[in-house]
């Protein structure tokens, strides 16, 4: 319960593991098997922009 509080937390990257794409013979891969990994690249970057975001708004002196 401990994770809850502290401010390293972000219940959105609090997931199961995302499971490795099966690639058949041929070599392609579907898109379905991406799914997954492609929210969870969305998440990083969010959270980056975030990041980015606090450090701007720290360096102008506006508080949140």
């Amino acid at each position: 319960m401990d994770k809850y509080f502290e401010e390293s937390y972000d219940p959105r990257l609090d997931v199961a593991p995302l499971a490795v794409p099966r690639v058949p013979a041929t070599g392609l891969v579907s898109d379905a098997e991406y799914a997954g990994w492609d929210a969870m690249l969305e998440l990083l970057r969010v959270r980056r922009e975030d990041k980015e975001e606090k450090r701007r708004r720290e360096r102008l002196g506006v508080g949140m």
